[in-house]
């Protein structure tokens, strides 16, 4: 059954397609089935049916196009409407068209600036919900704000407590939010505030300043951690060191013993504070160890190098003070001295033996001037004295030296030689000078400049003894020939009787500290004694040196020589105004002279 039917549908397409076969196209998939059912309603008409199908299809045909003729004539209107608005939907679905392929293009455009506004969404809405914790932490920012407004408040009105509790705060906000900027900003600033407050408490150590402000000052420095603390006590000494110059500077400069004086004070009293608010605060005790080794590293030496500069200034200050002219008031310096280097024993700074031989230079320096001028003196009287000038008038003088008078008095006899006994009182001056600054280091010196001046002087009185016995009458010459024995018998043993006295055995004892084992050996006697036996030489041809060897032999006695703090002066008594004008002038400028064998 199923082959049958298949053969008629084979059928059924071969004739539709004879029958069509002259009309091409009308025979397709969409008429095909209208043209079946039509051929199969055909072939159930009877034959006079279907030979007047043809006139019915024409009548169909002529009404279905009478019927369309009118309907486009009742709807002409509807048709051109149609038409125009299908024209206008073309255009429109060109422009649709056109719109889309824009849209096409720029749709990913769109796409992407979708995406950025969606992320530029959140970013906003992140920053709205910042900003609304902002809002609601208002307090706090605005305080951490004002740290930095705060913190240069605190250090210009000297709160330095609270800007050291700010500047730590900050140190932590710091290092908890490294990463935002307005921190490290306000870093910046407090720590600028910082250093303008570190600026004042070291300008603070540059005034004059007590101890407990001292602690306090130090104390703030340490807690800023800027400074080790080898650092820290450079920076103190720097700033006590400042105070000190500008206490040294205010001192007035009119009178350079008011001015040495006041130095001397102000350095003993302030140079103490220093030292005594350095030893308060900075502990030695405990050593500080060091990082890299086992060694101990002590800052001792610190305070030690700036007392050993400090002292050191201060003695070129005093060494050039003496120089401008102090010559005359030298013990009463060497006191004030003398004590400030005692007060400084009690910190271990004794300078008392540098001061001695600061002292000592001077003092030689000022011996070997005063003897020069006074070699010098006799030197010029010399050159215009003459014997016609001697008056025996203190010949008779010579039996009290002989009746064991202290031998420390000098001899009455020199008034009879003025220019000898102006010598004399110009020696003792000298002397007096050493009387504050014993030493035994000056002994050789003063030794050899004393003999190097009284041979000058014997050579002067030796020139001088020969042209007057030359140019004189035999009868003046015994003058001559008496002033001679003067020189030798009286000036020249009390030379070496004054020079003894200063340097006694006791008193070199007493410089030595203890008793040289050949202290009563010839040798060591001589040591500090003068040798007027070479100088007596210079006039053996006027006087009898063996004679007069014999006569101090006789009446030396080492009993009467005392032991130095015996006052030595030239006493001129009323017979003066019976002496020539130039000799009395002389004599009563020096009255009175002390011999500087006293120790102070």
């Amino acid at each position: 059954m199923a082959a049958i039917d298949d053969s008629f549908k084979f059928e059924d397409t071969t004739l539709l397609e004879q029958l069509f076969s002259q009309k091409e196209g009308l025979l397709n998939e969409n008429n095909h089935l209208f043209c079946k059912e039509y051929l199969e309603n055909l072939s159930s008409y009877g034959l006079s049916k279907l030979a007047h199908e043809p006139e019915t299809l024409r009548e169909e045909h002529s009404n279905i196009t009478q019927q369309t003729q009118n309907l486009a004539f009742n709807n002409y209107s509807t048709f051109i409407q149609a038409a125009e608005c299908s024209k206008e939907i073309y255009k429109d679905f060109n422009i649709v068209e056109e719109h889309l392929d824009s849209v096409e293009v720029n749709l990913p455009k769109f796409a992407n600036t979708i995406e950025h506004f969606s992320k530029s969404s959140q970013e906003i809405n992140a920053c709205r919900k910042q900003n609304s914790l902002v809002l609601s932490r208002h307090t706090q920012l605005l305080e951490v704000l004002e740290i930095s407004q705060l913190m240069d408040t605190c250090v210009r009105n000297g709160y330095y407590e609270e800007a050291l509790e700010l500047a730590n705060y900050v140190k932590r906000l710091e290092r908890k939010f490294s990463q935002i900027k307005i921190i490290t900003d306000i870093a910046v600033e407090v720590k600028r505030s910082t250093q303008y407050m570190l600026s004042q408490l070291l300008q603070q150590l540059k005034g004059n300043v007590q101890l407990p402000a001292c602690l306090r000052i130090i104390s703030y420095i340490r807690q800023l951690e800027v400074f080790t603390e080898a650092e820290l006590r450079i920076k103190f000494l720097q700033g006590r060191d400042a105070w000190f110059q500008s206490v040294l500077s205010q001192i007035p400069r009119d009178d350079i013993y008011t001015q040495m004086t006041k130095v001397i004070d102000a350095s003993r009293v302030s140079l103490f504070d220093i030292i005594t608010q350095y030893n308060a605060i900075f502990s030695d005790n405990e050593p500080i160890y060091s990082s890299n080794d086992d060694k101990r590293q002590s800052h001792a030496p610190i305070l030690h190098s700036w007392v050993l500069h400090k002292l050191s200034n201060f003695l070129a200050t005093l060494d050039e003070g003496i120089n401008k002219g102090l010559h005359g008031r030298l013990d009463s310096l060497f006191g004030q001295t003398m004590y400030f280097g005692l007060s400084f024993s009690r910190i271990g700074a004794d300078f008392r033996g540098l001061i001695v031989s600061l002292f000592i230079k001077h003092t030689l320096k000022i011996f070997r001037a005063k003897i020069r001028q006074v070699t010098q003196n006799f030197e010029d009287d010399m050159s215009t004295y003459t014997a016609r000038s001697i008056k025996r008038e203190y010949q008779s003088a010579s039996s009290q030296s002989k009746a064991g008078n202290d031998p420390c008095i000098p001899p009455h006899e020199l008034l009879d030689f003025p220019p000898m006994a102006c010598y004399l009182n110009g020696v003792l001056g000298a002397l007096n000078e050493f009387r504050q600054f014993p030493s035994l280091t000056l002994v050789f010196q003063m030794k050899k400049c004393l003999l190097n001046s009284l041979e000058k002087v014997m050579l002067s009185v030796e020139n001088w003894a020969r042209l007057e016995s030359k140019s004189l009458p035999k009868e003046q010459s015994e003058d001559v020939k008496y002033l001679c024995y003067i020189v030798c018998r009286h000036f020249l043993p009390y030379i070496k009787t004054v020079f003894s006295s200063v340097f006694s055995l006791n008193s070199v004892q007493e410089m030595m500290g203890r008793t040289p084992p050949s202290v009563n050996s010839t040798q060591f006697k001589d040591m500090f004694t003068l040798d007027i036996g070479s100088l007596q030489n210079h006039l053996e041809e006027f006087v009898d040196l063996y004679k007069i060897t014999s006569e101090i032999e006789q009446i030396e006695n080492p009993k009467s020589v005392n032991d130095g703090k015996t006052s030595i002066s030239l006493v001129v008594d009323d017979k003066i105004s019976n002496l020539p004008d130039s000799a009395t002038d002389k004599l009563r400028n020096v009255d009175n002279e002390i011999l500087p064998n006293e120790s102070k």
